[in-house]
């Protein structure tokens, strides 16, 4: 099973939060985890995945993705897209891609309604008209 990993950056600080995401990838065990590059969920996330010894993918800003031992790949290039939508574009891609790969795939929200952003509820949008089940955590 895949566990796609999305939350806000605010929560970074919230025990409460990690610990709820901790439990749910100990729960699940997921086969590979898919998550961003911010601090907070996503880097708890690939942490979980390190310690474990569990195949992980990170989607970075940067436009690749990241494996463990191998060379990253692109998962996008940004051409005309505004920096604004640049996080939800890299957002469309990993839902896309874990949707494809594994329509039984989960994806783990750590939601902050009070987040100036709001790019996990981007995500959770996304994931649900993919047809992903979407387990929300918020504060």
């Amino acid at each position: 099973m895949i566990a796609l990993i999305t939350g806000a950056r605010t929560l970074a600080g919230n025990d409460a939060a990690r610990a709820w995401l901790r439990g749910r990838l100990d729960a699940l065990a997921p086969t590979i985890i898919h998550a961003g590059d911010a601090t907070g969920p996503d880097a708890w996330a690939l942490e979980f995945a390190a310690e474990r010894g569990t195949p992980w993918r990170r989607w970075s800003l940067n436009g690749f993705c990241y494996y463990p031992r191998s060379a990253p790949l692109p998962w996008g290039t940004r051409g005309k897209t505004p920096a604004r939508r640049w996080p939800l574009e890299r957002n469309r891609r990993m839902v896309e891609q874990v949707a494809t790969v594994d329509s039984g795939a989960i994806v783990l929200a750590l939601r902050d309604p009070s987040s100036r952003t709001q790019g996990t509820a981007h995500t959770i949008g996304l994931a649900r008209r993919a047809g992903l089940t979407v387990e929300e955590w918020t504060p």
